[in-house]
């Protein structure tokens, strides 16, 4: 059964959907979305991964249904409201999933409050973009942000989507432009620009992390944000982590390959003894 709710941090209001599966019994799922997407590009998972659970899937701020702030889209920034949506929402320990913008968000969660995240899911985050740049997601950011701005209907964003990203399904790129109609560019600029790296600090932020983790990795000729001399370094210096290197995939793991990432994830729970 999938439900609709707010959550007032203080400083925005976030929406998220609460999915129950009818034996809900094992440690709540948190999902935490990308840069430029929004809850809904978890929903195909929901099932594959739910079972005998609660699972939340939030809006970040900027995007989705959730409130906008003003120069408010750096990484120490949306954890904040994430923190509350825990706290006021989730009301006990929970597994957070995190892809892309939300894993480094995942990251933070964790570092932060211990007690409330039992375990991490890290799907391709962009650990070490502050130091290196964004590589082939620059010109990719740019375009977005320009799409974003624009007064294209979802058919024309979706037109211009599949150009910029050759091979999107039709009903992706569909999906992506909604969430682009609904996102405050500012996430985007801010990344673009910079700020979004401000006070962020990788390798000492995961070793400041004790809750077991799983790293699942794209290829980076296939667009993937961590190489994998990269992951092998977070790996070190996280203390309880197993690395996967996916096959034949790039940055959106779960929805490129969404049977071979929800078997990960199931996989991982179960060795929590979190059940299937």
């Amino acid at each position: 059964m999938l439900t609709e709710g707010t959550c007032d941090t203080g400083e925005v209001v976030l929406h998220y959907v609460r999915w129950a599966d009818a034996t809900a019994r094992h440690t709540p799922l948190v999902l935490l979305h990308g840069i430029t997407y929004s809850w809904q590009y978890w929903t195909p998972l929901f099932e594959k991964i739910g079972s005998g659970r609660l699972i939340y899937a939030v809006d970040a701020r900027g995007h989705g249904k959730s409130g906008r702030v003003r120069d408010g889209y750096r990484l120490i920034d949306y954890p904040r409201d994430q923190q509350v949506f825990l706290r006021q929402v989730v009301k006990e320990p929970a597994v957070v999933i995190g892809h892309s913008l939300g894993a480094m968000n995942a990251l933070t969660l964790a570092a932060e409050n211990p007690k409330g995240v039992r375990a991490l899911v890290l799907e391709d985050p962009p650990l070490y973009f502050g130091e290196r740049g964004f590589g082939l997601f620059e010109p990719l950011f740019s375009r977005l942000k320009m799409l974003s701005e624009s007064d294209l209907d979802v058919e024309g964003i979706a037109e211009e989507i599949a150009n910029v990203m050759p091979g999107i399904p039709l009903t992706l790129a569909r999906a992506h432009a909604q969430c682009l109609i609904q996102l405050d560019p500012q996430t985007l600029g801010q990344a673009l620009d910079g700020a979004v790296f401000a006070s962020w600090h990788t390798d000492p932020l995961l070793t400041s992390i004790t809750c077991p983790v799983l790293l699942l990795v794209g290829d980076v000729a296939l667009g993937g944000a961590l190489t994998p001399a990269e992951a092998n370094r977070a790996e070190k210096a996280l203390a309880a982590c197993r690395t996967i290197l996916m096959r034949h995939v790039g940055h959106m793991i779960h929805t490129e390959q969404p049977r071979a990432f929800a078997e990960n994830v199931r996989t991982f729970l179960h060795s929590l003894k979190e059940g299937n």
